[in-house]
């Protein structure tokens, strides 16, 4: 800092307290050099509040400035700079604290805001500089720190003050007030590693929060998916009945069965829950292997993994629930830790849950792991040879896609030289993948696969018999109203939703497709304009047919064509009825709307009158539950004399 010399004498006489020259030398000469600074000056000022030099009732730097002009005009082109002393206030849980009084030395200057803060400006430089907080009675203090004053100067203390504290107690409800146990109640921290209240709630859903500082509360749950929050303002003391209740949805029930590979229960199984991205529940099996979860957020996915001693892990992932009937009694199946042994014991090991299992089967013996990506693909875990595993493959009691899908996954896995058929596979609407290099398909007992089988050298075939795909045809006839053949209607075969193929009949009514594959599920629509759409559904056979399959297609006219040619006739004179138009069998017809129901009514009721009277009528022809069809027509009701 730059420093000024002044005159004591000059000094003494502004201070304007009758002290001598030697006192006013001694109380401002703080080196006791002889000589007065500006330095000196200042941290006079700091310590001797009785100095308001400039007569406004207060002691700050417009003192100081104040006095150095009145010693020397220079002294004003270079005032004094000034700091400002900032930080925040909190509690034990470094919560913001508002209102908090902050004094300086002892002198009351600021008072915390929402968010804990204070400033006190123009401070000026020193050290030895205390700052205070206090609120309900309780003080915090920093220690003495130096204050530096240049342009802009900023310092920052924070003070922890230790509010007083209450006890908290309450319960937790899941929905309609159902308790929730086993989940933590915690009080809201400001920032993460403080060592905040909490509690686990008990069975009853009931917990105790011990010394919560006072003032407002935010109370969580924990975990957060459950989104229980609530606030409190705490007393000292205890504050009981504290509830916190779930609101935005009701927890629901969901239940399942731990069972082996047979379908029979296993009791005293370990099930874990996980729902959202932190709620986990635990749950144990009875004696028949039935279990149960309860505060269950609906239409949240959610996954299980089952544990029981004896057999394999097992994860079912992917499930929801909607409401309490959506999964009850849910058979979640597991397999023996034992090697599966058989060709029917493997089929009943795929069908559970387990991503793994021990096999001895086909020359293999060692563990098995199911893919998630291809179709539950099982395959071998050789730990030498990554290009020489075994693929476990076989079919389902009925015609299922995803079995050849199965085989396909495999023959395309370049890591699979082998494929152990320990079911037969029949999927006659499929054809069968060809793999780009040397694959054996084999089983320990005769098997067969029914597919396209592709022609290479690539597949070789042990003790499994090809059975190629038989085709079929299909010839039909289309009839119109009066069962006489309809030419040029057009026809579609669909096979799983797609148009395979399009013609149109002949003179004499009829169609034809060929080349259908046995097994598969195929759809015929016919279309005519004035007809309604036609849709037939068949299965062709799973057999070699000496014979076409034969269908016929009797069509309908549309209720809309119908109404287009109606012959509507004007009432005769004196009639009291309307004459209602001829609809073929099977159609009906009625007035929908009139014109004037004071002249004819919707039942077809005429009002005479002394004028002919035109009246505007709409038909509405109907056939069944098929669409209707509409025609307007004006029709004239003549004078009765």
């Amino acid at each position: 800092m730059r420093k000024w010399m002044v005159s004591l004498v000059l000094i003494a006489m502004l201070l304007g307290q009758g002290a001598s020259m030697a006192n006013a030398a001694i109380s401002f000469d703080s080196n006791g050099d002889g000589k007065i600074r500006l330095d000196e000056i200042v941290r006079y000022m700091q310590s001797n509040h009785d100095q308001d030099i400039n007569g406004d009732g207060s002691v700050n730097v417009q003192d100081t400035k104040e006095l150095l002009s009145l010693i020397s005009p220079e002294v004003v082109e270079s005032p004094i700079q000034s700091a400002v002393v900032t930080g925040m206030v909190y509690d034990q849980l470094h919560v913001p604290v508002q209102g908090a009084a902050v004094r300086l030395n002892g002198e009351s200057l600021d008072e915390s805001d929402d968010f804990g803060w204070f400033n006190i400006d123009d401070v000026l430089p020193g050290s030895g500089n205390i700052l205070t907080a206090e609120k309900y009675g309780r003080q915090a203090a920093t220690q003495p720190f130096t204050v530096t004053a240049k342009v802009g100067d900023t310092s920052t203390h924070n003070l922890q003050l230790d509010l007083p504290t209450g006890t908290v107690t309450g319960t937790v409800y899941a929905s309609e007030n159902v308790p929730l146990g086993q989940v933590e109640v915690s009080v809201l921290g400001g920032e993460p590693g403080i060592d905040y209240p909490k509690a686990i709630t008990d069975s009853d859903g009931k917990y105790v929060l011990y010394n919560v500082p006072i003032g407002m509360r935010m109370l969580l749950v924990t975990p957060l998916s459950y989104a229980i929050v609530g606030s409190i303002e705490v007393q000292e003391g205890l504050n009981p009945g504290i509830d916190l209740t779930n609101v935005g949805y009701n927890f629901i029930t969901v239940s399942g069965k731990a069972a082996d590979s047979h379908g029979i229960g296993l009791a005293n199984a370990t099930i874990t829950m996980k729902q959202g991205i932190d709620i986990i529940q635990t749950a144990t099996s009875d004696e028949d292997g039935r279990f149960e979860f309860n505060s269950v957020i609906p239409n949240m996915h959610f996954s299980w993994h089952l544990q029981k001693e004896g057999y394999m892990d097992a994860s079912w992932d992917g499930l929801s629930a909607s409401d309490n009937t959506s999964i009850v009694g849910k058979e979640f199946r597991t397999v023996t830790s034992a090697p599966i042994t058989t060709d029917l014991e493997m089929k009943y090991a795929f069908g559970t849950m387990a991503k793994s299992f021990y096999v001895n089967l086909g020359g293999y013996e060692g563990l098995v792991e199911r893919s998630l990506s291809t179709y539950s693909l099982l395959k071998s875990k050789k730990p030498d040879d990554s290009e020489d595993q075994i693929a476990f493959v076989g079919g389902t009691d009925s015609i299922n896609n995803d079995d050849i899908e199965r085989l396909n996954a495999a023959l395309r896995d370049s890591s699979v030289s082998q494929i152990y058929l320990y079911d037969s596979i029949a999927a006659p609407g499929k054809t069968m993948a060809a793999p780009e290099r040397d694959v054996t398909i084999f089983s320990n007992s005769e098997k067969f696969i029914q597919a396209q089988i592709p022609v290479t050298a690539r597949l070789q075939w042990t003790n499994v018999t090809k059975i190629p795909l038989p085709y079929h045809q299909v010839v039909g006839i289309v009839r119109d109203e009066n069962k006489q053949p309809r030419p040029l209607a057009f026809v579609n075969l669909e096979l799983n939703g797609i148009v395979v193929g399009s013609v149109l009949t002949d003179n004499n009514g009829f169609y034809f497709f060929d080349n259908l594959n046995a097994g598969s599920a195929y759809t015929i629509t016919v279309n005519r304009g004035e007809y309604y759409e036609q849709r037939k559904d068949f299965i062709a056979p799973n057999y070699v047919n000496a014979y076409p399959i034969l269908t016929s297609h009797d069509l309908e006219l549309t209720a809309q064509h119908v109404a287009n040619f109606l012959d509507v006739k004007n009432p005769s004179k004196g009639a009291n009825k309307f004459p209602m138009p001829l609809v073929p069998a099977g159609y009906s017809v009625s007035i929908e709307n009139s014109s004037d129901i004071l002249k004819i009514k919707h039942d077809g009721e005429i009002m005479l009158g002394n004028t002919n009277v035109s009246v505007t009528l709409t038909f509405k022809v109907t056939y069944g539950t098929m669409p209707a069809g509409y025609r307007a027509f004006t029709v004239t009701v003549p004078a009765n004399n």
